[in-house]
């Protein structure tokens, strides 16, 4: 009963990944919004490693 209301256990919330290609848009993406689960990279969109599991 209620199992559509119930958590998964193993649910971990998201990351997210903020890539630009300019190094100071980077530097400023990470002061206006810092978290452990947000990861920032300098890199070109084409050139991008997507991370084995990604959405799109």
């Amino acid at each position: 009963m209620g199992g559509t209301a119930r958590t998964p256990r193993a649910w971990e919330p998201p990351r997210f990944s903020g890539i630009d290609g300019s190094e100071r848009m980077i530097v400023k993406a990470r002061a206006i919004n810092a978290g452990e689960r947000i990861t920032y990279e300098v890199c070109d969109i084409e050139e991008y490693a997507y991370p084995e599991r990604h959405m799109m």
